[in-house]
């Protein structure tokens, strides 16, 4: 997938499929998204978080309201880069 330039880490948290879970490095190279485990989290993000960030429905600050995650304003800059707000694809039609 292609994605905006930066990198942070994050421990995903998510209480219905425990191997989601863990920490993980999300890394733009080449434009191309790379995911690996990692021991060390910048922030802690739950899986509704990071599929809101991925698809672009979100901005991070937004999902803060949500109290689905916890980054600082400088790792919520650096998701922003990497995941930019998009236009769904698809909408709601109920």
């Amino acid at each position: 997938m292609s994605i905006g330039k930066g990198s942070f880490s994050a421990r995903i948290i998510d209480g219905l499929c425990s191997w989601n879970e863990g920490y993980w490095r999300f890394e733009s190279s080449d434009g191309k998204l790379y995911i690996s485990k990692t021991s060390t989290p910048d922030c802690e993000l739950t899986i509704q978080n990071l599929t809101a960030l991925i698809v672009g429905m979100h901005d991070p600050q937004d999902v803060l309201l949500r109290g689905w995650d916890d980054p600082d304003l400088a790792i919520q800059s650096v998701q922003r880069a990497m995941f930019p707000r998009m236009s769904p694809f698809m909408h709601e039609s109920f």
